[in-house]
């Protein structure tokens, strides 16, 4: 562009180092504001990698994954607890993870081994550590319930670093922490543990006593002893309803047997003979609901009889029983 005015053809040459000043003030002011934007997002990308690679390095060195630690239901777990029975998971899951088949058995609680592996290591082994720690794993925990113990969800996953596999499942576990005479100890795989019950009743000439149960997270299974004084064979319960046999608890809530899982010979008692039953009930485990008794409806006092009779539907000769919990 030609400037024809003469006047401000001089002015800008008289002028032109202000002129080319300002120019050069204004790119400089651009790139100071262009050097602190860069610079302040290479903080923050330096900050966001520098946050995940702590993460990343307590996972490999302790296999923990950071967490908030929230009881769900039962009160507050105290912070020195709460460091002791984390120090047993995180020393139990990496004695599983390196294979160390008798460090991880010996701090299962005595009875864990029993219920669960009926006390024998190579089913520990074949059962939990092949089909879980097949391959390394980390896992975070939380506290999931604090009852009489405390019992913490830990899911289970892939070890990402050492594997590069990002698609593996999450293994959803529940831990409880007793304590024995040689230390805490863990019940695992949703096995709670055991409570005595030792509730006896007499009637019709059965004398039935519930012993103890042993708590799971989907149920509850109950040791019973059936003695029969009579001269009749007796059958427990002839199936002819549904949920004849439950637990009764709080708000009216029944939780009934899973009769099927009972072998029938076992159902039928014979004359002076003791019989011992393991049955289930669909109860959660929870620290809200009490149960009052156990109810069996649908028991029949002469077996032959009711098998010989032609309308068993209108079979009378039978009685309900309740065992108090």
């Amino acid at each position: 562009m030609i400037i024809q005015n003469s006047n401000i053809r001089r002015s800008l040459v008289e002028n032109r180092y202000k002129i080319l000043g300002g120019i050069v003030a204004i790119i400089l002011v651009l790139y100071i504001i262009r050097t602190l934007n860069q610079n302040s997002y290479k903080k923050a990308q330096e900050n966001m990698n520098n946050n995940t690679q702590n993460v990343t390095n307590q996972v490999v060195s302790t296999g923990i994954i950071p967490k908030e630690e929230t009881v769900i239901s039962g009160g507050d777990i105290p912070k020195n607890t709460q460091t002791t029975n984390e120090k047993v998971i995180d020393e139990f899951i990496q004695a599983c993870n390196a294979h160390q088949l008798e460090k991880a058995y010996s701090l299962l609680s005595k009875q864990c081994q029993e219920v669960l592996y009926n006390s024998k290591i190579e089913l520990f082994e074949k059962n939990y550590i092949k089909r879980i720690f097949n391959t390394s794993k980390t896992y975070s925990i939380q506290s999931w319930i604090s009852k009489k113990n405390t019992t913490y969800q830990v899911k289970i996953i892939q070890d990402m670093l050492a594997s590069g596999d990002t698609n593996s499942k999450t293994i959803e576990e529940y831990y409880t922490i007793v304590r024995e005479e040689n230390g805490y100890k863990l019940n695992i795989n949703s096995y709670m543990g055991r409570e005595a019950i030792n509730q006896n009743i007499q009637q019709n000439g059965l004398q039935i006593s519930v012993l103890y149960k042993d708590m799971y997270r989907e149920y509850e299974e109950y040791e019973i002893e059936i003695y029969n004084t009579t001269q009749n064979t007796i059958l427990m319960d002839t199936k002819r309803t549904t949920n004849s046999v439950y637990l009764y608890g709080e708000n009216e809530a029944k939780y009934p047997a899973n009769l099927y899982e009972v072998d029938e010979t076992k159902l039928e008692i014979a004359p002076n003979y003791k019989q011992k039953l393991k049955v289930s009930f669909q109860k959660r485990y929870s620290t809200q609901t009490n149960i009052f008794y156990m109810k069996w409806e649908d028991v029949i006092l002469n077996k032959e009889e009711y098998e010989n009779s032609t309308n068993k539907q209108e079979y009378s000769n039978q009685i309900s029983i309740s065992i108090a919990m």
